[in-house]
């Protein structure tokens, strides 16, 4: 099925969160979730995290799969998980897989995750996320960016790509 809420609270910043918007929230804990298929559209000018989207919040993802989210703005990121600056994500045995990026603005990044806040990653797969952006300034990181603070322990990332012919793991600015 399709769900996209303010989980929280209102007054949104950013369109984000095709899947899942975690909005102004402590203590959020998602359990075995499948968050697949999301698309933030191309007329959002400012849209992250097609899958999973998190501003403001602290938020724990334990055993999800998000998978296969294609965010497709030009001035956004993470085609399957968006912390912003204000926020903190958990993730524990879950899979980021298949997610895509597609854009040409300046911030246009990171189809597995774009990162500005404070991400921990354990036991978590990254793999096979893909970017495509033409903008020089910055590399879209085709597992992931990060501008924040990323703690990965026990984790795989592969197979992620920047466009069709470069490998890309994981960027920061």
């Amino acid at each position: 099925g399709d769900w996209s809420s303010d989980v929280c609270s209102s007054d949104l910043q950013y369109t984000s969160g095709a899947g899942v918007l975690i909005f102004n929230c402590q203590a959020i804990t998602i359990s075995g979730c499948s968050i697949l298929f999301n698309t933030n559209l191309p007329s959002a000018t400012y849209a992250y995290g097609a899958g999973v989207g998190v501003q403001g919040s602290d938020v724990v993802l334990t055993n999800c799969t998000v998978a296969d989210n294609d965010n497709s703005s030009n001035e956004g990121g993470g085609g399957g998980l968006w912390v912003d600056s204000a926020s903190r994500v958990t993730t524990v045995r879950s899979f980021l897989l298949r997610n895509r990026q597609y854009g040409n603005g300046y911030t246009s990044a990171g189809p597995g995750f774009y990162n500005q806040g404070n991400l921990r990653m354990f036991e978590t797969v990254v793999a096979n996320n893909w970017s495509e952006q033409s903008c020089p300034y910055w590399g879209p990181g085709g597992g992931g960016w990060n501008a924040g603070i990323l703690l990965m322990q026990n984790c795989l990332v592969v197979s992620n790509k920047r466009s069709e012919e470069h490998t890309s793991e994981l960027q920061s600015p």
